[in-house]
């Protein structure tokens, strides 16, 4: 059902002057500004993060039982653990999800930042190989802050 409202579709611009462009195709996404389109996402990526969270030895230990691997908000995903084969078996199950659903990420939009303590109980960076699609994932370090959409 979700997919037939999404198949074909297409929007028009309009305003009282100059009357409505030409149909333009909706090719990738959900319609921006429709109420349904959050909870047609929603309803889209729920099963990878049930997935993400059953994932054994991921996450970051904080405290007793509480030990996060995942954090979701609108169509932003963060995914982390305390060790690089987490991150890399967390990574693979995303990867796997995209495929599985057609869904695609865009690496250019993705950053990846592993640490690891030295002996010294210094923190330094630690490079985790990543890649969607066969595009590396760019890195960053923890002195680094990524905020924005690159230009």
């Amino acid at each position: 059902m979700c997919k037939g409202l999404y198949e074909s579709a297409a929007f028009v611009v309009g305003n009282a002057a100059d009357g409505t462009t030409d149909p333009i195709s909706l090719r990738v996404g959900v319609f921006q500004g429709c109420p349904l389109s959050p909870q047609l996402f929603n309803a889209a990526i729920s099963p990878l993060l049930f997935a993400l969270q059953r994932l054994p030895a991921t996450g970051v230990q904080l405290s007793g039982d509480d030990r996060p691997g995942v954090s979701a908000y609108a169509d932003d995903l963060k995914i982390f653990s305390g060790t690089k084969a987490g991150v890399t078996a967390q990574h693979e199950l995303v990867a796997a999800f995209l495929d599985w659903t057609g869904m695609k990420a865009n690496p250019a939009k993705c950053r990846s930042m592993g640490v690891r303590h030295n002996g010294n109980g210094a923190v330094e960076a630690d490079n985790l190989d990543l890649a969607l699609a066969d595009t590396p994932i760019p890195t960053m370090t923890h002195h680094q802050s990524y905020a924005s959409l690159p230009s």
